[in-house]
């Protein structure tokens, strides 16, 4: 359980907070890359840590995020024109550049002298693994941005979709982070295997056939947490390794050789969240099968038009059908995103969890120790001022799905990343 204060430093992140002062020291994704795919494309609405941004691509190719609001009159410059190297308010015309500097005042005598003392904020874009990433903190303390091991891939090396949700973030990296919900909501009625179609199970049948993990936190990294989830004998069991990398990425364990899967969770708000699902297949394109297989399985869903905004929500039960939950799935809800959904959004009817009155057991110590990990840091943050150990630490560590073979967990843990690491390595080499 967590205190009432602690609760607060995990899930409050808008300005002057210290959890928004600690996310505002990472480098954090904010959409996809082909959401502003051409220079000059029109402009998306972002909202982070509780402000509202304009993303767009200028007249050059580069990636922008600006404030939303004119700051002559207030108005929402999304209705804007993007155009000839910025972004231009539809009210009267006064025209921003990338930097947020005003380069024109159509309607004001003070012309060229007035126009350079305005601007807009604006922040730093890099563009990386298929989205777009920004820095929303102090300049002076900027770090490197992170090296997570995709290298130079090219775009159809990754499939990516981001969502906006209602919910804090951190009940998302708490649903990530735990193995044992995996055994019963993502599930089938008849033989509790996965609920996925034969021949599309990527998940190992110990996970059906002991739904109760013991959990062995494997590390406390500078970048965050590694824990694995362990489940039958020491002969013919498996580990599934989960990296939480800090503030708010988790890496899903995944067979050794199978695209890794990513959730990126970034507070949109304390209440509402952008959950980023990301794919990556180091050495080829995703064919149209393995597409196929990820809307399959619900791993992207569909959109409501216009939005980024599942169809199935809280409003209509995410799409549940009692007669498939009878005889089907455990859940009758289709796919796993709208599986984790329906069961993470919303806690004891609140958008942000109550922490003080859970009644927790071994199969939550991996999220215990993730909240613990993140409110270190945050803590570290308020007493120094320094986050850059987890800020640039590495990040390429991925999350595997282990068969033990007669190992510890640790000893096939350790096999399994370094022969990874080895072969990227050659990869990149190549």
């Amino acid at each position: 359980m967590l205190s009432y204060e602690d609760n607060n430093l995990l899930t409050r992140t808008g300005a002057d907070t210290p959890g928004g002062d600690f996310f505002r020291r990472f480098w954090l994704p904010v959409l996809e890359r082909a959401e502003i795919a051409r220079p000059d494309s029109p402009q998306v609405r972002v909202r982070v840590l509780g402000e509202d941004l304009i993303a767009f691509r200028d007249s050059d190719g580069h990636a922008a995020l600006v404030s939303a609001w004119c700051p002559h009159r207030g108005a929402d410059l999304f209705y804007g024109r993007n155009e000839q190297g910025g972004l231009r308010c539809a009210y009267h015309g006064w025209k921003f550049d990338r930097t947020g500097q005003c380069v024109d005042l159509p309607n004001s005598r003070e012309g060229e002298v007035g126009k350079r003392n305005v601007r807009i904020r604006s922040y730093p874009t890099r563009e990386y693994g298929g989205m777009i990433w920004a820095y929303l903190g102090p300049a002076d303390r900027e770090p490197k941005m992170p090296d997570l091991g995709w290298g130079d891939s090219p775009d159809d090396h990754f499939l990516t979709q981001r969502l906006e949700m209602p919910g804090n973030y951190f009940q998302y990296i708490e649903g990530a982070l735990d193995s044992s919900h995996v055994s019963f909501l993502h599930s089938s009625v008849a033989d509790q295997s996965s609920s996925l179609s034969e021949g599309e199970n990527f998940m190992p049948g110990q996970i059906y056939s002991d739904r109760s993990p013991i959990w062995e936190i494997l590390d406390n990294t500078p970048y965050g947490l590694m824990a694995g989830a362990v489940r039958g004998s020491r002969e013919s069991g498996n580990v599934r390794v989960s990296q939480y990398f800090l503030p708010c990425h988790i890496r899903i364990p995944m067979p050794v050789g199978a695209p890794s899967v990513s959730i990126f969770i970034v507070p949109a708000d304390d209440e509402h969240s952008i959950v980023f699902s990301h794919n990556w297949k180091p050495h080829a394109a995703f064919s149209a099968e393995e597409r196929g297989f990820l809307a399959r399985i619900g791993a992207h869903v569909e959109l409501q038009p216009g939005t980024r905004k599942p169809i199935f929500t809280r409003e209509n039960d995410y799409g549940l059908d009692r007669e498939k939950q009878r005889t089907e799935t455990f859940t009758g809800i289709p796919g796993v995103i709208l599986e984790d959904h329906a069961v993470q959004q919303v806690v004891k009817g609140q958008l942000i969890a109550d922490r003080s009155s859970e009644i927790l057991v071994q199969a939550d110590k991996a999220l215990v120790a993730g909240r613990q990990r993140m409110l270190a840091g945050i803590k570290a943050l308020m007493k120094d001022g320094n986050a850059v150990e987890a800020a640039e630490a590495d990040h390429r560590w991925h999350a595997v799905d282990v068969q033990l073979k007669g190992r510890t967990p640790r000893d096939a843990i350790a096999e399994t990343l370094r022969v990874e690491v080895e072969t990227r390595d050659q990869h990149a080499a190549a």
